[in-house]
């Protein structure tokens, strides 16, 4: 009888060992759980690497102190990110959607290719599938750039006729339009003559002359010749 009081008594000890210890197992297993896989998803002209060297979150942070704010703030400083959404689900994978940002025009030096946006910022763009990009030539200033998408974004024809632009320091704005036509603009009070060309651009003044000096306020020197041609 006494033996077989101990041999229960001993199973029951080992069985709630062997219980025990599975508890413990699972309670460790959650705790050490671990975001295992970061996929990015939606990207056509970003490298995949080049996003999650950018992000502070990394494959193989802890779960349980994952931070959906750090990981907004590093997707919203990337500056080829539109818009986005992220979902970690339970299992510990990290699904980032990315809307990524069309650059407003291409700036072409010495043969290469440089995607811009409106701020003038290079975008790190390693595919290119875009297209009706109005092209920029020669230096660009960021300061400048900026100020002349700021104008031209008021005015509805620049973004629809514009082909071409060239800018030179101290100088101004040299801009190729798609029929063929030149302006000139001025560094200066930019939003202000191209209020005034608009309403050129609705006169018989625009189908007579090619060529539109406005560079010098006040004044603009109109002639029958393009001379934008040698861009």
């Amino acid at each position: 009888m006494r033996k077989l009081l101990f041999f229960s008594v001993t199973s029951i000890s080992v069985i709630f060992i062997l219980f025990n210890s599975s508890i413990v197992e699972k309670v460790s297993s959650r705790f050490n759980k671990t975001i295992y896989d970061i996929k990015i998803n939606n990207i056509e002209n970003l490298q995949e690497d080049y996003i999650l060297s950018n992000l502070r979150i990394k494959k193989g942070d802890s779960f349980w102190t994952f931070n959906s704010r750090k990981l907004k703030n590093d997707l919203k400083e990337i500056k080829e990110v539109e818009n986005f959404f992220f979902n970690l689900n339970s299992t510990g994978l990290l699904e980032i959607s990315i809307e990524e940002r069309k650059p407003h025009m291409v700036w072409i030096k010495s043969d290469r290719l440089y995607y811009l946006d409106e701020n003038g910022n290079i975008l790190n763009f390693s595919k290119y599938s875009f297209s009706n990009l109005t092209e920029i030539r020669g230096s660009v200033e960021k300061k400048k750039l900026k100020e002349f998408n700021k104008a031209a974004k008021k005015y509805d024809f620049l973004s629809k006729k514009v082909s071409k632009i060239f800018y030179s320091q101290n100088i101004g704005w040299k801009v190729y339009l798609f029929d063929r036509k030149c302006l000139f603009l001025p560094e200066k009070e930019i939003d202000k003559v191209l209020g005034i060309f608009n309403k050129i651009m609705d006169s018989e003044i625009y189908n007579k002359y090619n060529y539109f000096d406005m560079r010098i306020l006040g004044r603009i020197y109109l002639n029958n010749e393009s001379k934008c041609l040698s861009f």
